[in-house]
Formats: structure tokens, sequence, C-alpha cells
């Protein structure tokens, strides 16, 4: 499962930092400058994972 952590840099802006560990995989992670971005990764990494399909 996939999850999505705000963090505020000293200038203000934002980053969200992504982590997805399914069950027999190893831990993905990616940080993003837009929310939308990271929950999109999160979707398809774990349809690719899923799949079979290896990062």
């Amino acid at each position: 499962m996939g999850h999505i952590i705000e963090r505020t840099l000293s200038d203000g802006s934002k980053r969200f930092y992504v982590e997805v560990e399914l069950r027999g995989s190893k831990r993905l992670t990616a940080t993003f400058n837009r929310k939308r971005d990271a929950k999109l990764w999160i979707q398809k990494t774990e349809t690719e994972t899923r799949c079979g399909r290896n990062h």
C-alpha cells in the first residue's frame, strides 16, 4: 500500500514523499512537487508491481 508524506521545506515550498510497499516486494520511494503526481505514481507503481513488472 502506498502513502504520501507532505513535507514543508525551509523556503515554504512543499514536497510530497511517497512510499509504496506491497507484500513480497521491496519498498519503492519517490519525491514529487505536486500531490497529484504523487497519487498517480502510487497507482501506476502498485499496478505494475501486482502485474509482475519489476522496478
